[in-house]
């Protein structure tokens, strides 16, 4: 069933794009840009974070609406759970991303804020995970579908944005057992959230409005 949604969003993406692109570009603008660069990453259900880089591969269909491809990856570290019975510490983990985005720019000036969507595939590597006496912890690699919402802005030739990564069915269960004699089972996010600082190539202003 997943892999009939993401075949239907890619096709219905590639419907649209394919026709504007032949029809429409950018009037003030050059038409291709590409954003390289490198981000910090916090994943809020594990407390990890660590370093990663991106970058973005674009076109400008109209001076305002650009659509392409994002790439980014990211290790995390230092991340822990508590528990009843002494926690769980991550180790280590990785992250990466394949994603299609489209992206609306605001204004026309050396500043412009601008907000993004993106859609696509989550590879997320096993962890280093040690868990305290009478804990068990199910981590799920693979890969998994899930979409970016973001918001930032361009300076010039710089660009400073915040992208939530939203990964659907990816999270770390820890199951320990409760006084009852039963067993308890907790779960938590790995989705998470960049920070990216990037440089354009590409993209300059062509003409006045």
């Amino acid at each position: 069933m997943k892999r009939v949604a993401i075949a239907a969003v890619t096709a219905g993406l590639a419907a649209i794009a394919f026709p504007v692109t032949a029809a429409a570009q950018a009037e003030n603008y050059e038409p291709y840009r590409i954003d390289l660069g490198v981000s910090a990453a916090y994943t809020h259900g594990l407390g990890a974070g660590g370093p990663g880089g991106v970058v973005e591969a674009k076109y400008l269909f109209m001076d305002e609406v650009a659509a392409g491809l994002r790439l980014d990856g990211a290790a995390m570290f230092g991340g822990s759970v508590d528990s009843d019975n002494g926690g769980v510490d991550v180790g280590i983990g990785a992250v990466a991303s394949t994603l299609l985005k489209g992206e609306y720019l605001l204004g026309d000036g050396g500043a412009r804020p601008f907000a993004g969507l993106g859609i696509g595939m989550y590879t997320i590597a096993s962890q280093s995970v040690s868990a305290g006496e009478g804990a068990a912890v199910d981590q799920r690699g693979g890969r998994y579908f899930g979409i970016a919402p973001q918001i930032g802005a361009d300076l010039g030739r710089a660009r400073l944005a915040l992208t939530y990564n939203a990964i659907i069915g990816a999270s770390v269960e820890v199951q320990q057992s409760a006084g009852t004699g039963g067993e308890e089972v907790e779960e938590y996010s790995q989705d998470y959230l960049t920070l990216d600082f990037t440089f354009r190539i590409g993209g300059d202003r062509t003409g006045g409005r």
